[in-house]
């Protein structure tokens, strides 16, 4: 069974003038189509407007959609009594994550989640140790999270996630309001979750070099999904991301540049090393 499958779903925001009638439907999502599997690590590609926010809370049935049909693990979105359900099944990590964090020590915050749902006390502290060790904060479990580096406290966030065992975990823009240290921890928290607890990863992100790490990449524009495709596959294709105000990473740039220059390097590097190793071998 598919854990999100997308078939044509569309929405449309209502715009409101000063008096909050509705004057004008704005679609943000037209067609979107995408199906993946259990344990996919995916990442959702998109400059600002493309419509990929709005496709991340559908992930959550925080919106439903207008047209079209939205499964999550066999269950529709569209129905209300399914909606806990699509909560507990995919849980969702937004951008800043002082909107998450709500208690003053970090292990009461992860623990809220759980004790949401009813667990017994003993469960919660478990699962709250389970989840700071697979975020590696669990040496900051006494701490405040006031104190904590960006990068902190959004591992702190995915791990109240985490504490709540989803199947799927959407991150929309996780590391956007990060320094560069901050989204590497981040990056390789999601890396980690996805590689040894088998959860499903949907990246929402505009920094071409977390999407690297994805085994499939769906690339967003006015709405719509352009692209679809393995990483190597996606930023071989550098006029195309261009065309909607995508990037590719910095080595594959250079390696699209000494291409071009006569350099017989290979389509779709992704990494630094990746370029240095078809340079060497060219040499």
């Amino acid at each position: 069974m598919d854990m999100i499958n997308a078939s044509k779903i569309s929405y449309a925001y209502e715009r409101m003038d000063e008096e909050g009638n509705a004057v004008e439907r704005v679609a943000a999502l037209r067609g979107v189509d995408m199906q993946v599997q259990p344990g996919e690590f995916i990442a959702v590609l998109g400059a600002n407007g493309s419509g990929k926010s709005t496709f991340a809370r559908q992930l959550n049935a925080l919106i439903a959609p207008t047209e079209g049909t939205l499964y999550i693990d066999g269950m529709d979105t569209a129905k209300e009594e399914n909606v806990p359900n699509v909560r507990r099944t995919t849980g969702m990590v937004f951008q800043n994550p002082d909107n998450q964090i709500i208690a003053s020590v970090v292990e009461e915050d992860v623990g809220f989640g759980p004790e949401n749902l009813g667990l017994e006390c003993s469960k919660i502290w478990e699962r709250v140790e389970e989840s700071l060790k697979a975020v590696n904060m669990y040496a900051y479990r006494k701490a405040a999270p006031g104190k904590l580096s960006g990068g902190q406290k959004q591992r702190v966030a995915i791990a109240g996630i985490v504490a709540m065992r989803p199947k799927c975990i959407v991150l929309d823009e996780p590391t956007a309001m990060l320094d560069p240290k901050g989204r590497r921890e981040v990056i390789r928290t999601c890396r980690a979750l996805n590689e040894v607890e088998g959860v499903t990863i949907i990246l929402i992100t505009h920094y071409m070099e977390e999407a690297i790490y994805a085994d499939r990449i769906y690339c967003m524009d006015k709405g719509q999904v352009r692209l679809c495709g393995t990483p190597k596959e996606i930023f071989s294709r550098p006029e195309e991301l261009a065309a909607m105000q995508l990037d590719v990473p910095q080595a594959t740039k250079l390696g699209y540049e000494l291409k071009k220059a006569g350099v017989p390097v290979p389509e779709g590097i992704l990494t630094a090393e990746e370029l240095v190793e078809a340079l060497c071998c060219f040499h």
